[in-house]
């Protein structure tokens, strides 16, 4: 899964094809109009399509594009929700700018002869002259760490007995996390607090690392959908927030003052 902007880059899908991705499935809200380039206005549809059926070609991948249509606060969306066969031909596609729902057939297995084949991934892909790239690509995210009880730390926190989920590291068990210098410093059983830790019952309570929320309107006030995304993400577990379109050409000052900025 993907959203909006992610559909334009290559490398959206080659992360997803390496791991054998068999559909794609990505949201967009897209104007038709460009500000800072205008000139692209009358390509719009077009550099839409091609983004989705390289990407399903070129990863031998089903690639469904989910499209906002119409206008909104007086701005023309391009619509053109469409589903893509790991061949790059569409074999469905929203052709107004009013409600549709499209039905198709997406056969996984049609993708099969395209990895076996021209995409095969292991057979034709030279990693080795594409090490740079990696490089420059590469995401480095927090992780929660295992240790064990007779660590030799000194913990600021200790929140004792959560239930503790990280899908990154198949954890889902009732442990301890202790933190240290603001950051998660040991995940285990019967941590042991020095005597300057602070420790916190959470029994019965989830414990996980930040949640990203991938489509959410976080211009509360400026829009009928927006929520205030201070208070929402605070009681939700959610540190990161991703705004899909809540803010145009018309009110997108107003979104930088009283949103990104603060």
């Amino acid at each position: 899964m993907c959203i909006c902007n992610d559909r334009r880059w290559p490398e959206t899908y080659r992360v997803m094809g390496l791991k054998g991705v068999e559909l794609v499935l990505v949201g967009y809200n897209t104007p038709r109009h460009n500000p800072p380039a205008p000139e692209h206005d009358r390509l719009s549809e077009f550099h839409n399509q091609l983004s989705l059926q390289a990407g399903a070609y070129a990863n031998a991948t089903w690639v469904v594009g989910v499209a906002k249509c119409g206008v909104e606060e007086g701005c023309e969306m391009i619509g053109n929700s469409s589903v893509v066969a790991p061949s790059g031909v569409v074999v469905a596609q929203a052709l107004s700018q009013d409600d549709e729902l499209l039905v198709a057939r997406c056969d996984l297995d049609l993708a099969n002869s395209y990895k076996a084949t021209t995409f095969n991934f292991a057979k034709h892909r030279q990693a080795a002259a594409l090490r740079r790239d990696r490089g420059a690509h590469r995401c480095h995210s927090a992780r929660i760490v295992r240790t064990s009880r007779g660590a030799n730390m000194a913990y600021d926190l200790i929140l004792k007995g959560g239930h503790v989920v990280d899908a990154s590291q198949n954890i889902d068990a009732v442990m301890d996390v202790a933190f240290a210098g603001g950051k998660v410093a040991a995940v285990g059983a019967n941590l042991e607090a020095g005597a300057g830790t602070s420790v916190h019952n959470v029994a019965g309570k989830y414990v996980t690392p930040g949640l990203i929320d991938l489509h959410t309107h976080v211009y509360w006030g400026g829009t009928s959908l927006g929520i205030d995304a201070e208070e929402f993400c605070r009681r939700s577990g959610v540190t990161t927030a991703i705004d899909t379109g809540s803010a145009g050409r018309g009110n997108f000052a107003g979104f930088r003052k009283h949103v990104i900025e603060p």
